[in-house]
């Protein structure tokens, strides 16, 4: 019993963590492990708002909040795979000005680490919003 309340308390400071811990800046060398993997790197880009939200569409996230300077998306399940392609992954647009935007990615719940996939991730994405 004693081990089951260890790890419960384990997982829910780690969730608490992870949710707290600001994201870190993408960098330029994808890590050999990172622990509570959370980017954001900012994207000069050319797509009005409704071709930024047709273009993640394509790579199969929906809208799930928007305000005036904000607007989050989601893809995947919670109860999915490890790998990044299968994993619940949210992605959050702050826009900076008409053509340029903060993008963060985060796990749908909780990466205690990661061996450089959500790094791998975050780049190509906002390679291919760069380069729309």
């Amino acid at each position: 019993m004693e081990a089951l309340l260890i790890v419960v308390l384990g997982l829910v400071g780690i969730t608490v963590l992870y949710k707290l811990i600001p994201c870190r800046n993408l960098g330029t060398k994808k890590p050999f492990i990172a622990l509570l993997p959370k980017y954001k790197k900012s994207v000069k880009h050319s797509l009005s708002n409704a071709d930024l939200e047709e273009k993640l569409a394509g790579f199969g996230f929906k809208k799930v909040k928007e305000s005036e300077s904000w607007q989050t998306f989601t893809r995947g399940s919670i109860l999915g795979d490890i790998s990044i392609k299968l994993a619940k992954v949210n992605v959050g647009l702050r826009k900076i000005s008409d053509y340029e935007h903060e993008v963060t990615v985060q796990a749908g719940w909780v990466a205690a680490f990661d061996n450089g996939d959500h790094w791998k991730f975050t780049k190509e994405l906002t390679e291919k919003i760069e380069n729309a």
